[in-house]
């Protein structure tokens, strides 16, 4: 899953980054893809198949600082800021960036595991990346796709954010045990609130027909 988020939220991120910008005319482009990203990718995936196999070796620590460090890179170079005024955009790049932070909190833990605990890698890939960008996806394609505005919509943004809150607090779990259970209610009820949120707004797009709302 992290690893598709590289490959194709790679892909799709600056692309529609760069729709807008020169929608709206705001300057250059994002970088297009080239050899750099084919080896930020290349040393993801053997980050994560060391993660897999021995997520707490040093080795596996270093790659996967590398990795994290390489796809910032690479986000860096895709105008992010430029867009911020487009919310459908920016949780795209919001996606990516806690998926290169995957790595980082990943690596951390195996290299300082007394300081980083192993959940927080795992919950901001999990949580973070795999929750954000799937929204992000959903809501995008399911405007697109039935005609109306690429325009996010006060419910989509409350949905993105409860995603966030609910990262927040799984993270915070991870650091002060003794609030655990609390934490765990706030995390587990902005997730559902989230994906009720996205129900609530787009599933009348998803059953009516194709057409302005």
């Amino acid at each position: 899953m992290v690893f598709l988020i590289l490959l194709i939220g790679g892909r799709v991120t600056p692309s529609f980054t760069g729709n807008w910008i020169a929608r709206m005319g705001a300057g250059a482009r994002p970088a297009p893809f080239g050899r750099p990203d084919g080896a930020v990718l290349a040393l993801s995936g053997a980050a994560l198949v060391a993660w897999v196999a021995a997520p707490e070796g040093a080795a596996t620590g270093v790659l996967a600082l590398a990795a994290g460090g390489g796809n910032l890179w690479r986000l860096s170079r895709w105008r992010g800021l430029a867009a911020r005024r487009d919310a459908l955009v920016l949780v795209l790049h919001a996606g990516y960036l806690l998926a290169a932070l995957g790595f980082v909190a990943a690596g951390a833990s195996a290299l300082w595991p007394a300081r980083i605990p192993y959940a927080v890698g795992v919950h901001v890939w999990a949580i973070g990346a795999v929750g954000v960008m799937t929204l992000a996806m959903m809501t995008r394609a399911t405007l697109g796709h039935s005609g109306r505005a690429l325009i996010a919509s006060k419910t989509t943004v409350f949905a993105y954010l409860c995603v966030v809150a609910a990262l927040a607090a799984r993270l915070a779990m991870a650091f002060w045990p003794d609030a655990a259970l609390p934490l765990m209610h706030v995390a587990a009820c902005a997730w559902v609130l989230a994906f009720a949120a996205f129900l609530l707004a787009y599933a009348p797009m998803l059953i009516r027909r194709r057409g302005p709302a």
